[in-house]
């Protein structure tokens, strides 16, 4: 056996100098997957590809001057030309891509304004509402704060995903939502019946009292808790601020360092040009418009250059307050 092993060393060293026929020079980058069978060739940034692919003589299916590539169905013959010519800088293999998002949970019982976001008409004239299609994974790992009246966390919609945050409002009930609005915003964006990111976390920021007043103050203290939690959890966040008043420095400074933290502010309606209200009118602010099922704009919805979107805001059923089973 010991006197096999120089003459299998010898063997080795010959097969790496010399090829066997068919066989490339070169390593060829493997896509670690699923493949068409074609492959493709970049060339170095010097290199003509025209005048390279008359000289070598390849049926290029595919061909991207800029990118310097080309590519197509080639012999193991052909491969090994090219990995011998100096003018190709790398070869790889054609892999096969998928769609991200490829399994969707049908919610076949959901209201008009989920069923709006992913049917392709406007839904006045059905007489029942066509499903909700959504990832079942939507909104896992995100944070949703809302700033608003608070949230009632106790109510079966959030299935135990919604934690109180914060107070920012004196002479109020300090852990929990007494008006209703911040309940029914909280479900409409993340409950597991009612709202679109089903798995998301809902944090409870309190900056408005029972009756749905707050300062500009009171808003700054909780957008700076959302600043600075975030930046603690280093998790994707969105604080919804379901809000509006009169043009605020304070509240679209705020927006800024929020938006500049990789927060995203989604900002509300009030029935006139978002230009003149806060936070709406923010550069960095998402700001939303309303449509009724026709999909017209509805009569309360901001409206204006600075508008960023429209979406479903007519007739909403959502989660309540008193009762976990209540909308």
């Amino acid at each position: 056996m010991r006197s096999m092993t120089p003459f299998l060393a010898a063997i080795t060293i010959i097969s790496l100098v010399f090829p066997s026929p068919g066989l490339s020079a070169c390593q060829i980058q493997s896509s670690k997957g699923k493949t068409t069978g074609r492959h493709i060739v970049k060339l170095k940034p010097n290199v003509k590809m025209s005048t390279f692919l008359k000289s070598a003589n390849v049926n290029a299916t595919f061909q991207w001057e800029d990118l310097h590539a080309f590519g197509g169905e080639m012999t193991q013959s052909e491969i090994a030309a090219l990995c011998n010519n100096d003018d190709v800088r790398s070869i790889s293999e054609d892999g096969v891509f998928e769609t991200s998002a490829s399994t969707y949970t049908v919610q076949k019982d959901a209201r008009w304004n989920l069923a709006r976001l992913t049917a392709s008409h406007n839904l006045a004239a059905d007489k029942r509402f066509p499903p909700y299609y959504y990832q079942p994974s939507a909104g896992a790992g995100v944070d949703i704060y809302i700033l608003d009246t608070g949230v009632y966390l106790e109510h079966n919609d959030f299935r135990g995903r919604a934690h109180w945050g914060k107070t920012t409002v004196p002479h109020a009930d300090q852990k929990n939502d007494k008006n209703g609005h911040g309940t029914h915003c909280a479900a409409t964006a993340a409950g597991e019946n009612y709202g679109v990111a089903k798995e998301a976390n809902i944090i409870a920021v309190k900056i408005f009292d029972d009756r749905g007043k707050g300062s500009a103050i009171d808003i700054a203290e909780g957008m700076r808790y959302v600043l600075t939690r975030s930046q603690s959890s280093k998790r994707p966040s969105v604080a919804s601020m379901s809000i509006c008043g009169l043009p605020n420095d304070l509240v679209d400074d705020g927006v800024a360092l929020l938006t500049a933290a990789g927060v995203h502010v989604v900002a509300r309606n009030h029935g006139i040009d978002a230009r003149d209200i806060s936070p709406a009118r923010a550069p960095g602010a998402i700001t939303v418009g309303a449509t009724n099922v026709l999909d017209q704009r509805a009569i309360f919805s901001n409206y204006g250059p600075v508008l960023d979107i429209f979406a479903p805001g007519v007739d909403i059923m959502s989660a309540w307050i008193g009762n976990p089973k209540v909308c």
